[in-house]
């Protein structure tokens, strides 16, 4: 169960056997069923969840309208990143899409680990930094691309996501209506269609 949490954390600073049994200590499995709220706005977060198996969406409330800033998929950590660092209510809501593993970590006890060893505060600061270099590749991508670049963008990222992530939530997320998402998924399917004939 563990393994996968090291494999992640090894990709930016290699774990030694006592900071990969501390780490052990410290967490602890969660499993919860789709549609479960696994922060709710409002709450100030006091989790970080590591997702083994499952589908997460993060929602952001405009006027009442459903927002989805984000997508966490297995191998990726999540929490409501200004909530659990400043402990202040979240202004997002995260919930399960599919049923869920997670390997979670307090607030408290990820705390622990900081006074322990300062290889967990420099993990933070690389966590920490993918984190704005996602929010900042996100921001440039609404103001240069196209509806339709985006969403190939995001195929290319997570190239099964259609088959995970409802489409409503998949629009959302690309900021544009789900008759748009229709009909750039023709878009695509022809263009597909005619490099086939042409190979």
């Amino acid at each position: 169960m563990h393994e996968q949490l090291f494999q992640t954390f090894n990709q930016l600073i290699p774990l030694g056997p006592q900071q990969r049994e501390e780490l052990r200590r410290v967490t602890y499995p969660l499993e919860l069923p789709k549609g479960s709220l696994l922060l709710e706005r409002g709450q100030i977060c006091n989790h970080l969840h590591f997702i083994l198996e499952g589908v997460v969406r993060a929602v952001h409330y405009d006027n009442w309208k459903e927002v989805i800033p984000w997508f966490g998929f297995e191998g990726d950590i999540v929490n409501s990143h200004l909530s659990f660092t400043y402990r202040q209510p979240s202004l997002e809501s995260i919930i399960l899409i599919s049923d869920c593993k997670f390997l979670s970590i307090t607030y408290e006890s990820l705390q622990y680990l900081y006074s322990k060893d300062p290889i967990w505060q420099n993990l933070s600061r690389l966590f920490i930094e993918r984190y704005y270099i996602d929010v900042q590749e996100r921001l440039i991508s609404f103001l240069s691309l196209t509806a339709y670049e985006r969403y190939e963008q995001l195929l290319q990222k997570y190239p099964d996501i259609e088959d995970r992530v409802n489409l409503g939530h998949i629009a959302s997320y690309l900021g544009i209506r789900q008759e748009t998402l229709s009909n750039l998924r023709k878009r695509r399917r022809r263009h597909q269609c005619n490099q086939g004939k042409t190979n």
